[in-house]
C-alpha cells in the first residue's frame, strides 16, 4: 500500500481524529521472525468510551504472516 492510498482512505472515511491500532502477527513453528511487507489490511470501526458515553472512530491496520 502506498502512503497516499492510506491518506485517501483516512480522508474519504473522515478518520482524521480516529485512534489507530496496528496489529502484526508472524509466527513460525513456535518462534517469531521480523519481516517487512507493504501488504496490509486497513479497516475502520468504532469503540465506546464509557467516560464520554460516546462512540469514537478507530482505524485498524492489520498485518498477518500470510500477507507477505
Amino acid at each position: 500500500m502506498k502512503g497516499q492510498q492510506l491518506i485517501d482512505f483516512i480522508q474519504n472515511n473522515n478518520l482524521q481524529d480516529a485512534d489507530v491500532t496496528v496489529t502484526a502477527t508472524v509466527y513460525k513453528e513456535g518462534d517469531h521472525d521480523c519481516y517487512t511487507t507493504d501488504e496490509i489490511s486497513v479497516s475502520s470501526s468504532s469503540k465506546y468510551d464509557r467516560h464520554t458515553k460516546k462512540y469514537s472512530p478507530t482505524l485498524d491496520i492489520y498485518v498477518d504472516d500470510n500477507l507477505y
